[in-house]
């Protein structure tokens, strides 16, 4: 019960901000046609606002991996696409924040239905994707590959959805399909231990160490269908493996 008490009030105030300070903002600027402002405001002020709210809610995350091999792979204009597990909303504060990736990312479609999330996913280059209609899937997954593209990288859980036993789900393969129509690098990403700090949070002013792991970028470019299958599965095991090292 504590945390209904304090986890919906803070993600008001959290939603709250973001609309004013940051989807307001962004999309003036797109509508002005100025979208590559509304993408460095973006990119800023979600960075800013999710180290505050890591910084609230007590998570100190550590980060292993080459970070400076993905902000030179961003420098140079490469295509990107990042695939991470997901077991808690703050798994986005820590891609926004900590590893300011300056990432859209793939979301369920019931969220484009939620005001105003729906507003602040929209300023933010987040496409909202259909489990439920094939037709619908494609055209999110094309509209995703065309923000990378476009220089914007796209983050996916290719889960589908938070897990909320704090194991890995299976991955659902047609995800990588982001990446591999884009031709992007595929970079993995391990989370763990951030739901202790909101979902499963017992204690008001509890400590948390949220561990992210980086793996090594993988070029998609001329992959085979058969190669391709390999490289899905390997990134999903390595994904597991490293979570159950944590």
């Amino acid at each position: 019960m504590l945390y209904m008490f304090w986890a919906f009030p803070f993600a008001i105030v959290a939603i709250l901000i973001n609309v004013v300070f940051g989807a307001i903002p962004a999309l003036i600027l797109r509508l002005l046609h100025l979208g590559k402002a509304a993408d460095k405001w973006v990119f800023f002020h979600n960075a800013f606002l999710s180290d505050f709210l890591l910084f609230l809610l007590n998570v100190h995350p550590k980060v292993s991996g080459n970070i400076e091999e993905l902000r030179k792979l961003r420098r140079e204009g490469k295509p990107i696409c990042y695939i991470a597990n997901h077991t808690s909303m703050a798994d986005i504060l820590l891609i926004d924040g900590t590893l300011a990736l300056g990432s859209g990312f793939i979301a369920k479609s019931s969220i484009s239905y939620v005001f105003p999330v729906n507003l602040i996913c929209i300023a933010s280059n987040c496409v909202f994707i259909s489990r439920t209609s094939l037709k619908k899937s494609a055209r999110a997954i094309q509209k995703g590959v065309q923000h990378i593209k476009d220089g914007t990288p796209m983050t996916i859980f290719p889960e589908g959805t938070r897990s909320k036993t704090g194991e890995i789900a299976p991955f659902k393969h047609g995800s990588f399909k982001l990446a591999l129509l884009s031709n992007a690098y595929i970079v993995p990403i391990t989370i763990k231990g951030v739901r202790t700090s909101l979902e499963d949070r017992k204690k008001l002013f509890t400590r948390t160490q949220g561990k992210i792991v980086i793996g090594k970028p993988i070029s998609t470019e001329g992959l085979s269908r058969n190669v391709a299958a390999e490289v899905e599965q390997g990134i999903e095991q390595e994904i597991k493996n490293i979570y159950a090292s944590l």
